[in-house]
């Protein structure tokens, strides 16, 4: 269902770079949890923080973690795309498909060809 491992949602090409050399060695945990932890030097904008500790959590698989974050994006901006797409691959993985087709069909509002979301919320209907 997701593609949460690319790059292509950084913008930032510091923490895309370190994030890149981080996950090519996913196997030493150690490794990616120093990046976490340094995500606060490479990024001052605090939405783009957020959403990197969400993407890192969420690849880690602490989905607890990762939802608490994309729940302080969706407080300051309730409707980010971003943020509500993983929250709808969080819950859609927590087997949580009722808040997960929730949060889809708000991204679908603010995207109507999502095509991800369309395909997701399908997936979520089947269920």
């Amino acid at each position: 269902m997701g593609l949460a491992i690319t790059d292509n949602d950084i913008d930032n090409d510091r923490v895309k770079e370190e994030w890149n050399k981080a996950f090519k060695q996913c196997d030493d945990k150690d490794i990616i949890e120093d990046f976490i932890n340094q995500l606060d030097s490479f990024e001052s904008n605090q939405e783009n923080r957020l959403k990197y500790h969400a993407k890192a959590n969420f690849i880690m698989g602490q989905y607890e973690e990762a939802l608490t974050n994309l729940k302080d994006l969706l407080e300051n901006e309730q409707n980010n795309a971003f943020a509500l797409r993983y929250c709808g691959e969080t819950h859609f993985i927590l087997n949580d498909y009722k808040q997960s087709n929730a949060d889809l069909k708000k991204l679908l509002k603010i995207n109507k060809n999502d095509e991800w979301a369309s395909k997701a919320n399908e997936e979520i209907n089947r269920q």
